[in-house]
């Protein structure tokens, strides 16, 4: 787990036994209103995807059959985004993908 998720799981975590234990008719609340689980529920999600995209996927490898100028046959490797499908490039040294903005992870360790 990263740190930005660390972060995320610790405030729902308070603010959620925050949302348990405040009564607001023991406080004068005015025009404020507590946060509730809903709400929370809503913004974690926001956060949560931001989190999902900038923590580094294995990218997903394929084989093609390319023919190039002599007209052989040769098989290639294709490289795609394991969250949208669209093609990444190694030698382009790409960091994210440039369709979704999804994290990805090059590294080779089997």
């Amino acid at each position: 787990m990263n740190k930005y998720q660390e972060s995320l799981d610790f405030l729902c975590n308070h603010a959620m036994e925050y949302i348990k234990d405040f009564d607001c008719e023991e406080y004068d609340c005015g025009d404020y209103y507590p946060l509730d689980e809903e709400t929370l529920n809503a913004n974690k999600s926001v956060l949560q995807e931001l989190i999902d995209r900038a923590t580094p996927v294995k990218i997903n490898e394929e084989t093609a059959t390319a023919k190039f100028i002599d007209d052989r046959p040769t098989t290639v490797m294709i490289y795609r985004c394991p969250k949208c499908g669209g093609r990444v490039h190694p030698f382009d040294g790409d960091l994210y993908c440039r369709h979704c903005g999804q994290a990805l992870d090059w590294r080779d360790d089997q």
